[in-house]
């Protein structure tokens, strides 16, 4: 199987760009998240058209109270939580996150018992704006396995209640072009 032209095209559009350095303009960078985040929704949109026929039966299944097996359950799973399944299990900063964290934090608490002074109030908010960003990552990380948890947890025992949450979301996700 091919990757789809839509998803060849943004490859193409990103692997083409010159290396990011130090040196790469707001500019350059802008236009390559734009592109990563239209790829991010082009891949979701193909992960949910390659899946679309397998889905429709099993919100007819869910809808029905049916069984639901490993098969059925890897395919909700995949719809609901891939990303942040995948995300999670690949993401290696995490660790330096934490400790670069704690790092700026003791940075600002080493300011905090400094002069008040201009330069010294500069530092802090430079400080305060990393430690903003990477507090940031580590939410997010967080949050994705909180969502790959909380699926685990949700779908351990599913009743009939369970099953037609499921199939809703499911639906929702079927019919639209922005989940």
């Amino acid at each position: 199987m091919q990757w789809p032209q839509a998803v060849t095209a943004l490859l193409d559009r990103i692997t083409s760009t010159p290396s990011v350095d130090a040196n790469s303009d707001e500019g350059h960078l802008n236009a390559l998240s734009a592109t990563l985040a239209r790829l991010n929704d082009e891949l979701r949109e193909q992960i949910q058209a390659a899946t679309a026929e397998q889905v429709t039966p099993l919100i007819s299944l869910l809808e029905a109270d049916g069984p639901i097996g490993v098969k059925e359950l890897e395919l909700i799973r995949l719809w609901l939580v891939g990303d942040a399944e995948y995300y999670v299990k690949t993401e290696n900063d995490f660790p330096a996150w934490l400790a670069e964290l704690d790092r700026l934090l003791g940075v600002l608490r080493q300011l905090r018992s400094e002069a008040v002074t201009p330069p010294t109030m500069a530092r802090m908010e430079a400080t305060v704006q990393d430690a903003r960003r990477v507090a940031g990552d580590i939410a997010f990380f967080q949050a994705q396995q909180e969502r790959v948890r909380s699926f685990q947890t949700a779908t351990s025992q599913l009743n009939r209640e369970d099953k037609q949450t499921l199939a809703q979301l499911l639906e929702r996700k079927l019919g639209s072009e922005d989940t």
